[in-house]
């Protein structure tokens, strides 16, 4: 994702704030980059909403493969690495859905590599401006290769 730096925090302790990050979930959830995938959508609401809830700090693959992958207590995350897969997958449709469909939102939703807890945060007008020249850079050598 391109990035400014001037990207700023909520407060997951106001209730406004839970109201946005809520809608942004909805938003990316429905939105055709997630729709045929059901698990992927039940892992970024799961973690969203457990992060909300004062959880962020217990979001840990143990956790996560029990109640979203129906893994049993005897789950060895060296031997099954379900929850860092569809993790990296949930990251990359993210990063494809603020490319395309949510190019314009102003609610930036992030899991960083090595967590679990997503990170919320207020898009400013630069980084805005930024992803429409970048999707319009993309478009452009997407039709030169086509000429070519």
């Amino acid at each position: 994702m391109i990035d400014s730096g001037k990207r700023q925090s909520l407060d997951l302790a106001n209730q406004q704030h839970q109201i946005l990050i809520r809608g942004q979930l909805e938003r990316i959830i429905e939105s055709s980059v997630f729709e045929q995938s059901p698990k992927m959508k039940e892992l970024l609401s799961f973690l969203v909403e457990q992060t909300l809830q004062g959880n962020g700090d217990r979001l840990k693959q143990f956790t996560i493969a029990i109640e979203i992958f129906d893994r049993g207590v005897d789950f060895d995350h060296q031997s099954d690495p379900i929850v860092r897969i569809q993790a990296g997958r949930v990251r990359r449709s993210l990063d494809t859905y603020y490319f395309t469909e949510g190019v314009n939102d102003a609610l930036y939703i992030n899991i960083p590599k090595g967590r679990y807890a997503p990170s919320f945060k207020l898009r400013s007008e630069e980084d805005l401006s930024l992803h429409q020249l970048h999707k319009r850079l993309l478009r452009i050598r997407q039709r030169a290769s086509a000429l070519a």
